[in-house]
């Protein structure tokens, strides 16, 4: 859902972000595997909270970029 909502919403930089996105969860569960962790429950919090910091400065990024883009200064 969250990619259908980002690429909809954002269109090509949606889509860029989604893929950044997949490509850091993937180097991490590449990390994991390398080094000999134990995933507990609150490191599978961890790992969803992380996820969910990337999508926020993503939408941080974007706003900022949309309002800079309506006040002429890009």
């Amino acid at each position: 859902m969250l990619i259908i909502f980002m690429i909809s919403y954002y269109g090509l930089s949606g889509l860029v972000a989604c893929i950044a996105l997949l490509i850091y969860s993937i180097l991490l569960m590449a990390i994991f595997k390398l080094v000999p962790i134990t995933l507990t429950l609150p490191g599978i919090a961890a790992f969803i909270v992380s996820l969910g910091m990337a999508v926020d400065a993503n939408v941080l990024i974007f706003e900022r970029m949309k309002e800079e883009l309506r006040r002429g200064v890009l």
